[in-house]
């Protein structure tokens, strides 16, 4: 500790920044010296809230400690989920809480990045106060909005933008919602408004549910750009939800340096039109059915990530594949074939495989051995790639929620003891969506300073924070090579 007292706040600083919150709050009770210089500066950079407790008691310290806490937050993220035992039911946020939560954003004023599920009916109700608050924000570059994706009450007739409309350009926008009408894009409408303002400056666009209105390839004037039309050249990665049948929007015109893409719900019918080939053949990442990344194939794209998200058969994506493939992710029905039948082709035609992750289904008369069976086999044929990070995800059929727990509790030591045999491999991560909650574990490879005296722990178990963190690195590592 003497060594760490005597070093420079400038390199102290870059310690600090590089430690997760635990680690930073484990440091901060060592002395009166460290706690004074982590807990202002460094521990509330990045606020994470999601469940209650953690929502009242950074709104106690918000309060108590005024600007001085408010001043210093720079990434904020508001995904409160509560399950409780034994059924794992929901529990939305109260209005309390919701009114807590436009506190909070009222006070801070340096935020950078701001992330909200406003998956609740109070939640949302209380949107126009959230968004006032983030157009007061005069260094926002980072924003996500994450609606419901099914009925809510008390539920708006639609999504309204207007509180939002004035907000500062952005680096990244994104929106999620399908389960209202379609959200309006155009010059006029209030999201348009959003997208013009920040077209010289989005790098990441995520759109929702909508009707686009702005000039298409049928349009006059689709071969010039003017004011009222949206053409963003910085745009790198787009996610697009469902469209308006008769809609046509023209990607290649609109996001001419989009490279990574996501096809959410229903677009196979407009990307297939000619003026988006030129779109296609540029993607180097791209996420959606068999059919979408068959189109984006067809066109020349050479993909480096896929991302399938449908049970497919394993002769429904073999023709997917390219040498170039870095990042894969499949879903499985074990009941009709084994994982290794999947896998058979990606050793000849993808041996360059670094990330796979699978979703494993299973159906309830084979659970769980079958599932069990089958990742072992997984494992098994994954060795033969040079992966660095595998990922499963199982699916666990309606049971007894005790025996559901009991199965959980039985498969992830089952799993951490086949892992080693992965040689390469530098991360795994185990996710069960299970009673309306998604659950995962995190795993990376232990250091040596881990392993204890005469002992060799392969992996060391990470908090989700950090977990996260790598699993994104590891996916997305080819992007920056």
């Amino acid at each position: 500790m003497s060594l760490a007292i005597r070093l420079n706040f400038d390199v102290l600083s870059v310690i600090y920044s590089m430690l997760d919150t635990r680690s930073l709050l484990s440091l901060a009770i060592t002395s009166r010296s460290m706690r004074d210089a982590i807990i202002p500066r460094f521990l509330y950079i990045c606020v994470r809230l999601k469940n209650e407790s953690s929502t009242r008691s950074f709104h106690r310290c918000l309060l108590s400690g005024g600007t001085a806490v408010g001043c210093v937050v720079r990434y904020f993220e508001f995904s409160f989920v509560i399950a409780r035992e034994p059924r794992w039911e929901w529990e939305p946020p109260t209005q309390e809480i919701a009114g807590m939560l436009g506190e909070m954003l009222e006070q801070m004023d340096k935020l950078r990045s701001v992330k909200l599920d406003l998956y609740h009916g109070d939640i949302l109700s209380n949107a126009p106060r959230f968004y006032r608050a983030l157009v007061s924000q005069t260094s926002l570059l980072d924003l996500t909005l994450e609606h419901p994706y099914y009925p809510i009450s008390p539920s708006p007739l639609s999504l309204s933008f207007a509180d939002l409309r004035e907000v500062k350009p952005l680096r990244s926008f994104h929106v999620t919602s399908s389960s209202y009408g379609p959200v309006l894009i155009s010059s006029d409408s209030d999201f348009g408004a959003i997208l013009l303002k920040s077209r010289d400056t989005l790098e990441e666009l995520t759109l929702p549910f909508l009707t686009w209105g702005f000039p298409t390839s049928t349009s006059p004037s689709s071969h010039a750009s003017v004011d009222g039309d949206l053409v963003c050249p910085r745009v790198r990665s787009i996610s697009a939800g469902a469209l308006e049948r008769s809609d046509e929007p023209d990607f290649s015109r609109a996001f001419p340096s989009a490279r990574y893409f996501s096809a959410r719900d229903y677009t196979s019918s407009q990307l297939e039109k000619s003026f988006n080939q030129l779109f296609l053949s540029r993607l180097e990442s791209m996420e959606g059915m068999s059919s979408d990344l068959r189109l984006a194939v067809a066109a020349g794209a050479t993909l480096r990530r896929i991302a399938i998200n449908h049970t497919i058969d394993p002769a429904g994506f073999r023709d997917l594949l390219t040498p170039e493939l870095h990042s894969l992710q499949l879903h499985i029905q074990c009941s009709f074939h084994g994982p290794s039948d999947y896998l058979d082709s990606l050793i000849e035609i993808s041996p360059n495989l670094k990330f796979l992750s699978i979703t494993l289904e299973t159906t309830l008369n084979a659970y769980p051995l079958a599932l069990v069976s089958a990742m072992e086999t997984l494992v098994a044929a994954a060795s033969k790639f040079p992966l660095t990070f595998l990922g499963l995800t199982y699916y666990l059929p309606k049971a007894e929620s005790d025996n559901s727990l009991r199965d959980v509790v039985f498969l992830n030591p089952h799993m951490c003891q086949i892992f080693p045999s992965l040689q390469g491999l530098r991360m795994t991560t185990i996710v069960w969506p299970w009673g309306g909650v998604v659950r995962s574990t995190y795993w990376r490879r232990a250091m040596a300073w881990e392993n204890e005296a005469g002992s060799e722990v392969p992996f060391v178990r990470v908090f989700e924070e950090e977990g996260e963190d790598l699993e994104r690195h590891y996916e997305w590592k080819w992007a920056g090579e």
